[in-house]
């Protein structure tokens, strides 16, 4: 405002009178305008709450400027008015701080909270990848030792009928060759003697076979150990993931909640700057109509604008 504009100056009956019936005409004026948005929005329904609270401030400020220029001659409840907004505006502004500063520490929060999970989510993954591998591995180092040992207990009993027939036709050769012929009895003892290094050296395979399986199951059971202890850790990671996931929940309400607060203190902010913006616009046509019309502090421009209606008409009667 103004510092050279002084409100609580008094008007006369006649400028008092002119005011308030000029303020009376255009409250009546604002508030047809009032009832016929009101008849609109019942058939269309375009208008909304921010034009009526609107048009309800500018109604309570010109019946309360009207009413103190009827009364006491003067309009210092509208720079009150202006006053209380601007003191609300920097409330807002020092509020507006505040909530800058926690949308910041949330946006902090939320990050740590969202790099955390993806961590443990990666971990969980690769040691995931990790015992689907060694599953495989399990299972294809199982199928072939079970081929092997099929293929070797297979061998193994033919190997051994092969040897029997052979000792059965071995036998029989012997006994038709002790039968036929004496001197064949040194040949007989030189063949069992073969037969039975043959015999020693497939034992003493087997036998070999048989330890190297052994030793086969052994790692295998290590590894079922290690398997057991990847599942393990596999759960308390997936435990640390729920706890994770229960802590982002439970943070989330309290996010929309800062959110919707802080949408509201928006809005209420933006109504209490229209508000003051339409303050300031009633104060500056009232001022206009004032200059216009020459009241109050502008008294001296009426006797100006008198002067100079003197002077045309002096001028076109010596025209003339």
């Amino acid at each position: 405002m103004d510092s050279n504009w002084h409100s609580s100056e008094y008007f006369n009956d006649n400028e008092r009178t002119e005011l308030v019936h000029l303020l009376e005409t255009i409250t009546s004026q604002l508030k047809l305008m009032k009832h016929l948005k009101d008849d609109s929005s019942s058939v269309t329904g375009t208008i909304s709450e921010k034009e009526y609270r609107t048009i309800d401030f500018t109604l309570k400020c010109l019946l309360t400027v009207t009413e103190e220029i009827r009364t006491r001659g003067t309009f210092d409840l509208l720079e009150e008015i202006i006053s209380k907004e601007r003191s609300n505006c920097d409330q807002i502004r020092s509020m507006k701080k505040q909530i800058k500063t926690s949308e910041r520490r949330c946006e902090y929060l939320n990050k740590c909270i969202k790099e955390d999970g993806q961590r443990s989510l990666n971990e969980f993954q690769f040691k995931d990848r990790i015992i689907s591998e060694q599953t495989i591995e399990l299972e294809r180092l199982k199928q072939q030792n079970d081929e092997e040992l099929e293929f070797n207990e297979e061998l193994l009993r033919v190997q051994m009928e092969e040897n029997e027939l052979k000792c059965v036709l071995e036998e029989k050769k012997l006994e038709e060759e002790i039968i036929r012929i004496d001197d064949g009895f040194k040949l007989e003892e030189k063949v069992h003697e073969e037969v039975l290094f043959y015999y020693d050296n497939e034992i003493k395979r087997v036998n070999e076979l048989i330890a190297y399986w052994k030793d086969r199951n052994k790692d295998i059971e290590e590894r079922k150990l290690l398997l057991k202890s990847l599942l393990d850790s596999q759960r308390e990671q997936h435990e640390e993931l729920q706890f994770y996931v229960s802590l982002f929940k439970s943070r989330e309400s309290e996010i929309q909640e800062y959110l919707d607060d802080k949408d509201r203190r928006r809005k209420e902010k933006e109504y209490e700057i229209y508000l003051n913006t339409m303050a300031t616009k009633i104060q500056s046509w009232w001022r206009g109509v004032m200059v216009r019309r020459c009241l109050g502090p502008f008294k001296h421009l009426l006797k100006i604008k008198n002067a100079k209606k003197r002077k045309m008409s002096l001028k076109k009667v010596t025209r003339k």
